[in-house]
Order: structure tokens, then C-alpha cells, then sequence
């Protein structure tokens, strides 16, 4: 457009001229490169340090995070002024977007992946690094007070740079001990937990994850499993649930294998009733089956074994509004009656 001769730099006049144009007609990788030649041409290497160190964030990055990774001596910028000036720049060229009431900052995700893919892989590691050593020692509420995926950034980012450096059997353990039941049971953060979830399977969800223990090797192949089934993809969820109780049958785990097989039990009879009807009835949904367990999971003194009870048609008689206020964010978001997908 900035060489069409006849009007040069007038994109309605060649708009109009080649009507027959269609962007989403390129190969994607043509389409990202076009869109972002212009906007980053012309950053200086402090500013792209910027926009590297954003877009290795799994959320958006407070300005104070910012600040404790790129300003300082021997980091980018020896005073916050600078860091000011190369995120209004990046800003001002269409790169990220500013929350200014919570003072955070992101970028969009086809702007995200493109930058990260054109960050060479010495640089990728350096932000997993700096944004590991950053969040490492903070910590996120206990499960039960989180009432919002905010709560638990530091955990989510640590958990994101262990993967990108390719430490699974570290990302797991956090991601089990620090987001799981906060995820599952709090929250129903299922499209999240997948996304997470599948870093832990290089080679693709056919394969075995990259863990060292085939314990937890059941374990996140039946977290994950459990999250495609919840999100309604039972038909995802079958081989894991299968590959599971494989591991477990083989180190002979019977508690495991008990839960296993409950579990493989209730996904096929969701995926079929949808197979077959085209529909999920509400009493033997995939929601349904996490709202029980939502609803219903205490904690026994002593033990600490997590525990499923009685469902929520069977809670003490009480009005829907008292009731709705006992719930997780996750339970509420479930008692609202979210749709199906196949």
C-alpha cells in the first residue's frame, strides 16, 4: 500500500482499487508478518527488551512487575523513566494495551505469539529465567479463598516459565500442590487447566507427558482428562481416562484404580447420552459431575484426604439465593446452567 503508485499511503483509495483483496486468504504466518512489520520497525533494543519480557507473561504484568525485572542496575533501565517512555511507545504503536485502573498491561494474543516466535530462543530463555526467579518466592491464597484467577499470578506465571524451560517434573508438582484444586474446584477454570496442561505433553496428548514418575503421569493425565471432559469434550477425555488406569493397573494402585474407573464409567455415559441424543440431560452432565463435586468436597480432620459427598440436590433445604451464596465462584458459574459443547 505505501508504494501503490497511483495514491501512495491512501489504504481507503487502494481499498477500493482491489476490492477483490481478501487478508484472511494468506497463509497465517504471511498475514502476522504483514500486520507486524510496521509496528515494530524502528523499536530500539531496550524497548523490544520491554515488549519481550511482556510477552513471556502468561497474564497481564502489573507495572510493578515490570519494574522489578527491567529497571535497576545492570537490567535495562537504570531508572523508571525509561520503562515509562518504551511502554507508551509500545503502547502509542498499537503493541499492548494499558489497564489504568488496575495498572497493568498486556498484549493481544496474535501480537503475543508473533513477538515470542520472533524472539530468538537465548532471549526466551533469559525471560523464563527472569520471570522464574521473580515469582518463585510468592505466594497465592489457600484454595479456598480464591475467588479469582488474579489470585493466583504468581503461581501461573512460575508455572508457565517452568514449562517454556522444559523443567515439567517442577511445573507439575507446583501446579498440583498450588493451582489444581484452586482450578477444579473453586474456580472451574477447565479452559485454563487445559491449555496448561497440554505444555506438559510435548510430543502432543497421544503421548505420555514428559514427567519422569509414572505416578504423575496418571495424575496429569487424569487432571487433564478431567478438564476436557468438564468443558464438554468427553470424547478427548476417554483415552486419558484409559491411559490412566493402564498406569495405575500396572503399579497396582487400587485406591487409584477405583477412582479411575468411576471416572472413565461417568465420561462414557456422558459421551454417549450426547452421542446419542444430541443433547446431555442435566442430571448426568459433565457439569453436573463437577458441580457434585464442587458442592461437596470437605476435608477429613487428620488426613487430609479430599472427600465427595452429597450432591447438591441433597444440601439442607434452603432458599436458591442462600444456597447460591454458599458457592464457589466455579459452583455459581455451573448453577447458572452454561451450554454443552460436543
Amino acid at each position: 500500500m505505501a508504494n501503490y503508485r497511483p495514491a501512495p499511503g491512501d489504504f481507503p483509495q487502494w481499498r477500493a482499487d482491489h476490492a477483490q483483496f481478501n487478508p484472511t486468504t494468506l497463509p497465517l504466518v504471511q498475514s502476522r508478518t504483514h500486520i507486524l512489520a510496521y509496528a515494530l520497525a524502528g523499536l530500539q533494543r531496550q524497548v523490544r527488551e520491554v515488549l519481550h519480557t511482556l510477552v513471556g507473561f502468561r497474564m497481564p504484568a502489573t507495572y510493578d512487575t515490570l519494574h522489578a525485572l527491567l529497571v535497576g542496575a545492570g537490567k535495562t533501565y537504570p531508572k523508571a523513566q525509561g520503562l515509562d517512555m518504551a511502554l507508551a511507545e509500545l503502547e502509542d504503536h498499537g503493541l499492548i494495551g494499558w489497564d489504568r485502573e488496575a495498572n497493568r498491561y498486556d498484549a493481544h494474543p496474535i501480537v503475543r505469539g508473533v513477538v515470542w516466535q520472533l524472539t530468538d530462543a537465548t532471549d526466551q530463555q533469559a525471560v523464563y529465567n527472569a520471570l522464574a526467579a521473580h515469582f518463585e518466592p510468592m505466594a497465592v491464597p489457600d484454595w479456598l479463598n480464591v475467588e479469582a484467577l488474579a489470585d493466583l499470578t504468581p503461581a501461573i506465571e512460575r508455572y508457565h516459565t517452568l514449562v517454556g524451560l522444559g523443567r515439567y517434573d517442577e511445573a507439575f508438582v507446583l501446579f498440583r500442590d498450588r493451582l489444581g484444586d484452586a482450578t477444579f474446584y473453586r474456580l472451574a477454570a477447565h479452559r485454563e487447566r487445559i491449555v496448561w496442561l497440554e505444555g506438559l505433553f510435548p510430543d502432543g496428548v497421544e503421548k505420555l507427558p514428559a514427567l519422569a514418575d509414572a505416578g504423575a503421569q496418571a495424575d496429569a493425565l487424569s487432571a487433564l482428562a478431567q478438564s476436557y471432559e468438564f468443558s464438554g469434550q468427553p470424547g478427548r477425555a476417554m483415552p486419558l481416562y484409559r491411559r490412566h488406569n493402564e498406569i495405575v493397573e500396572h503399579q497396582r494402585d487400587k485406591r487409584n484404580q477405583r477412582i479411575g474407573l468411576v471416572n472413565l464409567g461417568g465420561n462414557i455415559r456422558c459421551f454417549l447420552h450426547h452421542r446419542f441424543f444430541g443433547v446431555i440431560d442435566p442430571p448426568i452432565t459433565c457439569q453436573y459431575r463437577q458441580f457434585t463435586a464442587q458442592t461437596s468436597t470437605f476435608r477429613r480432620p487428620g488426613d487430609g484426604e479430599s472427600v465427595l459427598c452429597k450432591n447438591y440436590r441433597m444440601l439442607p433445604s434452603r432458599s436458591g439465593a442462600a444456597r447460591q451464596r454458599d458457592l464457589s465462584p466455579g459452583c455459581r458459574r455451573l448453577a447458572a446452567g452454561p451450554g454443552v459443547g460436543p
